[in-house]
């Protein structure tokens, strides 16, 4: 592969390095690939962004938050994990962990710890203002601590981690160990370990990590075969210092040693940068440590002059109100806005993805690239808007339902020829087709934002007449008539309210959720098109919508169910029947490796919305 830049050079200075190396320590790492790449653990315990500004249309450099600034983070098992750069879905880190060795023990951070996580910025009644974490990790037997402060540069593509290593009983030695993944995966990454710093590459995905302390000796290896930690296992101490993983590509790691600590402290500064080739990657992390952790925080937080995080929690006047309704004081309530509002993607404003995290991520491989919960559904997007307008943000609700005609599936979408006006099940943020199966509520649903946005004085007449035409009025179409969908391998006849799949993706037929977001959906667009003067249209929506509704107890409600003991009488919805009878003993189908159980034996809470 050709090598761009700094790292070429970076590689180039690490194999003549090798050729005057008597011990042939310095040749590039051995065991290619590496063991198998998977991604980090799911259960995230925090996740984090720089708050940047809606300029026009979407986001821009030149907004009022200035240069803006594409990276996330997540943080779980008290590391940093899965770290995104570009598009919200495309990892480049898998995680960043220390190593700790002392007398007669060598412990991973993860694995080793128990952790305590708060926020960095908060209000005086202990709400978070910022997504900024102060996590401190301690040993159980007591030994050490490591308290980090984890947040992003708003000014460029960057992270700034502040370490705190404490020696409590004697002394301690530790290691930076950093498992990138870049592009989105964690299969053809190479590495190069410095003096100056730690750096990463895949194709046109860069990674540069700096420190303002020294690192005593660095090394760039294979995971499981010629990393640091392999190394530190092998004898407990680091001595193999390969300067870089080579031409062959794998599953790399980076680690750095650092000075020991003795029965006290010592702080590091860490920065990790990003760029499309070396030389930015390394100017971020550069610039972000120049500035410093007090100036980039200031500006994360948007304290002072600077506007950030806790300008835009001030500017949704509904959650003093909220909170005074909660139980905690309305922590979880903020804790809530800050987290919805960092999962929107900042190429593609409006793009609201499910989770920054990759589901069962440590079991999961990362040879190739995949988005994860790092991706749009139309119905959980729809759940964010909502949350959005109820809290008091007006803009990102907007720039949501604006982007959504970039997933309705059109005679444009590529592989499509059959049916139009539905919405695709899940797509990459740039509208990247990902799963094509039709789930009704995920089309219902853009109808009923639209008509939100217009009762909250959001979209005027004028505009949402435009959107009636250029894109609700298919959508309600297809809920009231159907038809044959037929794109890439899905070839099937849609007849409403039947859907090919409900809100859980795993099971067809009528389902009680869907068919309320169905005839909500329809009753919204009929009130739509009345406004759009299409009386015609709007007649044929309501009596679709009537149509469903007078036969949802025949087709979903059960009279001979199972759960009848106790106060139970076998009359209840089911959660979904795969035709017209519910009581018929039918099951649903086979899925995730698990026998069809009786239809009548699944009951949830998808009749509440009815």
């Amino acid at each position: 592969m050709r090598l761009p830049g700094k790292l070429y050079l970076l590689m180039l200075a690490a194999t003549l390095s090798a050729c005057d190396a008597p011990s042939g320590q310095d040749i590039p790492a051995p065991g290619a690939p590496g063991q198998p790449s998977v991604w980090a653990y799911a259960g995230k315990t925090a996740i984090g962004t720089s708050y940047e500004a809606y300029q026009g249309s979407g986001y821009s450099d030149d907004g009022a938050t200035g240069k803006v600034s594409k990276v996330w983070f997540s943080v779980s098992q008290g590391i940093l994990t899965e770290t995104m750069y570009g598009l919200i879905h495309e990892a480049q880190i898998r995680e960043m962990q220390f190593l700790i060795k002392g007398d007669g023990f060598l412990d991973v951070e993860k694995n080793d710890t128990v952790t305590s996580i708060d926020y960095l910025h908060k209000d005086d009644a202990g709400r978070p203002l910022s997504l900024a974490y102060r996590i401190i990790n301690r040993d159980r037997q007591g030994k050490y601590e490591i308290e980090k402060h984890i947040f992003t540069d708003p000014d460029r593509d960057s992270l700034f981690m502040k370490v705190i290593f404490r020696a409590l009983k004697g002394r301690i030695t530790p290691y930076v160990y950093l498992n990138p993944h870049m592009n989105n995966t964690g299969s053809d990454d190479r590495a190069v370990a410095m003096a100056d710093g730690l750096y990463a590459s895949d194709g046109a995905h860069y990674l540069s990590l700096k420190s303002d302390g020294a690192f005593v000796r660095t090394s760039a290896g294979f995971v499981g075969m010629s990393d640091g930690l392999a190394d530190l296992q092998d004898n407990g101490r680091m001595d193999w210092h390969y300067t870089s993983t080579g031409d062959e590509g794998g599953n790399v790691a980076l680690t750095a040693e650092l000075a020991p600590v003795e029965n006290g402290e010592v702080t590091y500064h860490f920065t990790i940068g990003f760029g499309r080739d070396a030389d930015s990657s390394e100017q971020a992390a550069a610039g972000t440590l120049m500035a410093g952790y007090d100036e980039v925080l200031a500006r994360y937080n948007g304290t002072g002059d600077h506007l950030g995080w806790q300008d835009y929690m001030a500017s949704l006047k509904a959650l003093p109100k909220m909170s005074a309704t909660t139980t905690d004081g309305g922590k979880l309530l903020y804790t809530s806005a800050l987290v919805l509002k960092a999962q929107e993607d900042k190429t593609h404003a409006g793009a609201l993805i499910a989770s920054l995290s990759n589901p069962w991520g440590e079991t999961v491989s990362a040879a190739t690239s995949a988005t994860g919960y790092k991706a749009v559904w139309p119905r959980d997007f729809y759940q964010c808007a909502m949350a959005f307008l109820a809290i008091g943000d007006y803009e990102t609700p907007l720039k949501a339902f604006e982007y959504l005609e970039k997933i309705q599936v059109t005679d444009k979408t590529p592989g499509n020829d059959g049916a139009t006006g539905w919405f695709l099940q899940k797509t990459h943020v740039d509208g990247r087709i990902e799963w094509i199966s039709v789930q009704l509520d995920q089309t219902a649903m853009p109808i009923m934002l639209g008509w939100k946005l217009h009762q909250a004085g959001i979209l005027s007449d004028e505009r949402l007449i435009h959107w009636y035409h250029a894109m609700l009025r298919p959508a309600a179409d297809f809920l009231a008539r159907g038809g044959n969908v037929k794109i890439d391998w899905n070839n099937i006849q849609i007849t409403p309210p039947w859907t090919q799949q409900e809100r859980w993706e795993e099971q067809g037929g009528y389902s009680p959720s869907t068919t309320a977001a169905v005839i909500a959906g329809l009753v919204t667009a009929a009130d739509i098109a009345r406004l759009a003067g299409d009386d015609a249209s709007a007649e044929i929506y309501l009596n679709a919508a009537d149509r469903y509704n007078a036969r949802i107890e025949d087709r979903m409600f059960t009279t001979t169910g199972p759960h009848n003991s106790g106060d139970g009488n076998g009359r209840y919805f089911i959660r979904i029947t795969g035709n017209e009878d519910p009581d018929d003993d039918g099951k649903l189908t086979v899925n995730n490796g698990r026998a069809g159980l009786p239809e009548k034996y699944i009951v949830d809470g998808g009749f509440l919305e009815l």
